[in-house]
């Protein structure tokens, strides 16, 4: 069974979860989406001429859906934001469907809240957004575990260059926009009749951490813990629960941080579809 559509770089999706959730100074909620992607090319070539000694490989992406028209509404004329996908948890949520509290039973609260406090100033537009090195020193030893996947810079959404107005499979309220703010990319199974690995992550929590500032009259930051686990029509629903293997995320990964890689890879081939 295929996991994903491969032709004629057509590519999708094959698990997806959304959360909303309003940060201070808004009028409108946020849409925030991690979406996983399995490749499993019939012929075993890779699209774009690339090559993998393995049989699959797997894409790990972030949207965040905004109102339409945001950049000059009042709401996002003076908005500055900083995305981070951290390392995936091989735990499940105790609230999967509450941003407030959809870290619960993922990361302690006393790690979430370093992490927030550890964010909360967003740079000028442009500027490089704080990494984990830039931030380790406020972090106590327990916190200092989790890792920061990528570099990101401070953006808005003024330009909706490469933002689409419709998202197959996102559970999103009309009248939004989506953008790309974070991508990684894994190597899959081993076999392509195996599928142990894609079960895994698709059941695996990602926590994307964002910090929001209008101005300079409000700031927040917020960490989500969204685990990727609706499947969407036609692909695989897992069959093996979450193990408790804990895989590397630095190890054999290609890391894209605030849609640099994403725009130019996902967000790219999800538009041909539409």
């Amino acid at each position: 069974m295929e996991l994903r559509r491969v032709g004629e770089d057509h590519l999708i999706y094959n698990s997806t979860r959304t959360l909303s959730y309003k940060f201070k100074g808004q009028s409108k909620p946020w849409y925030i989406t991690t979406a996983i992607t399995d490749v499993r090319p019939p012929n075993g070539e890779f699209v774009a001429g690339r090559s993998s000694e393995l049989d699959s490989s797997q894409e790990l992406s972030v949207f965040v859906s905004v109102p339409h028209g945001y950049g000059a509404s009042p709401d996002g004329r003076d908005i500055r934001v900083c995305s981070h996908m951290m390392g995936s948890v091989n735990k499940t949520s105790d609230n999967p469907t509450d941003a407030q509290y959809s870290c619960k039973g993922v990361i302690s609260d006393k790690c979430v809240k370093e992490y927030e406090n550890a964010t909360m100033l967003v740079p000028a537009l442009g500027q490089p957004c704080p990494d984990f090195t830039s931030i380790m020193p406020d972090l106590s030893e327990e916190c200092r575990e989790q890792v920061f996947g990528g570099i990101s810079i401070a953006r808005n959404f003024s330009s909706t260059r490469c933002s689409l107005d419709k998202m197959p499979y996102l559970d999103l309220p009309a009248n939004y926009t989506t953008f790309g703010t974070d991508w990684a990319g894994f190597d899959g199974d081993g076999d392509r009749e195996d599928f142990d690995r894609y079960d895994e992550r698709v059941q695996r929590s990602i926590p994307v951490l964002m910090a929001v500032s209008n101005g300079n009259d409000s700031s927040e930051s917020k960490l989500f813990c969204i685990a990727p686990d609706q499947v969407v029509p036609g692909s695989r629903k897992p069959e093996s629960k979450l193990g408790d293997r804990e895989e590397d995320e630095n190890r054999a990964s290609r890391v894209g941080g605030l849609g640099a890689v994403l725009l130019g890879v996902g967000v790219v081939m999800i538009c041909s579809l539409l």
